[in-house]
């Protein structure tokens, strides 16, 4: 069985939320964002919101986090983005949405160890000085250029063990915030259709 990561995507059109790598919410902290104006040409709201982070409006996150396993969600600490503070007239910021978003970030609470087979490469994480995985060499990537996705290389990437994700839907790699899922969630997940998500292949369970 193959195994996913999930991923926004920046599009133009939709708004965009700036937050600061790096940061710890464990034990119930509140992640710090603001609305970022870097990429964003306008401020329509889609179901995932492209970040640093995996950001969605919450009834989507209540949704998943009702129909399967090992997820969490995060409540968001709304800045002002510095130029919000010294424009004149805010509705001059094309990229800025003009009503309140109730969003969340989810994540999962289901930690698992990578296989020795596992190609990646792992640094230092910036929370807690622990190793976490930097690079996953081979799998799947999404070019901003080309604005398509680059297959995984065959006999590469992440590999998990079947019986230590055996109990959940979706997981992560120990120390490492990036949020996996199984096929068969992949697949249900399209048939929804959300905005702004891809999935890219990463790996493979092994029984």
């Amino acid at each position: 069985m193959k195994i996913y990561q999930l991923r926004t995507i920046s599009n133009p059109q939709y708004a965009h939320i700036h937050a600061q790598m790096g940061q710890n919410i464990d034990n119930g902290g509140k992640l710090q964002v603001c609305w970022d104006n870097y990429l964003a040409k306008g401020n329509n709201i889609s179901d995932w919101c492209y970040s640093s982070y995996l950001i969605c409006v919450r009834h989507v996150a209540e949704l998943l986090m009702d129909k399967f396993s090992g997820l969490s969600l995060a409540e968001l600490e709304w800045r002002k983005n510095p130029i919000e503070e010294c424009v004149k007239n805010v509705k001059r910021l094309k990229w800025l949405p003009k009503e309140p978003v109730d969003m969340v970030h989810i994540f999962s609470t289901k930690e698992v160890l990578p296989l020795k087979e596992s190609t990646i490469e792992y640094g230092t994480s910036v929370i807690n000085g622990r190793p976490c995985i930097q690079q996953i060499h081979g799998g799947a990537e999404w070019s901003l250029v080309t604005k398509s996705i680059t297959p995984r290389n065959r006999d590469m990437g992440l590999f998990i063990s079947e019986k230590d994700i055996v109990d959940s839907d979706f997981f992560r790699p120990a120390n490492t915030p990036i949020l996996l899922c199984k096929e068969y969630v992949k697949s249900e997940l399209e048939q929804i259709g959300y905005k702004n998500l891809i999935f890219l292949e990463v790996g493979e369970i092994i029984s």
